[in-house]
């Protein structure tokens, strides 16, 4: 396994999932900002009487960092995955990582948000699953790609 492409293909994978989010709204799908949740979740937490978590404070930098830092580490899980079992790896193959990362991470999303007190409101339902599950499924599909190209 060659890390140093699973993180350069981690990050490529991140910022054209973070560029499809941004489109989202031109193409009908609800926005979901990840920067900013990561960035209003994280920046300057405190925990209230009810057990949610609070936050003072919006920084994107703080988002951008945590975002580009998960894309980096799931590039690197991708790739011990695809090593580990052996895949002769396809975009088919990264593109069906994707959409079960998307799967799971629509699943997973809305409980972790429940958790913090003022995250940013994303509109829930089927359009937000959707989102979510085509911007993994571009993750897995680029992160392939470009892994095959750099190994």
């Amino acid at each position: 396994m060659n890390i140093i492409a699973a993180i350069i293909a981690g990050l490529v994978a991140t910022l054209a999932m973070t560029a499809l989010m941004y489109l989202a709204p031109r193409m009908g799908l609800p926005k979901l900002d990840i920067i900013r949740m990561l960035s209003t979740m994280l920046s300057s937490s405190r925990a209230t009487t009810t057990g949610k978590v609070t936050a003072s404070g919006d920084n994107v930098l703080v988002g951008w960092t945590v975002h580009l830092m998960v894309g980096a580490v799931f590039g690197i899980i991708y790739a011990l995955l695809w090593n580990g079992f052996h895949f002769r790896l396809t975009w088919h193959i990264g593109l069906i990582f994707g959409l079960l990362h998307g799967i799971i991470a629509s699943w997973l999303t809305p409980m972790m948000l429940r958790t913090v007190a003022d995250a940013p409101q994303s509109q829930p339902g089927i359009g937000m699953t959707s989102g979510m599950v085509v911007g993994h499924a571009i993750f897995g599909l680029v992160m392939a790609l470009i892994y095959v190209a750099l190994r």
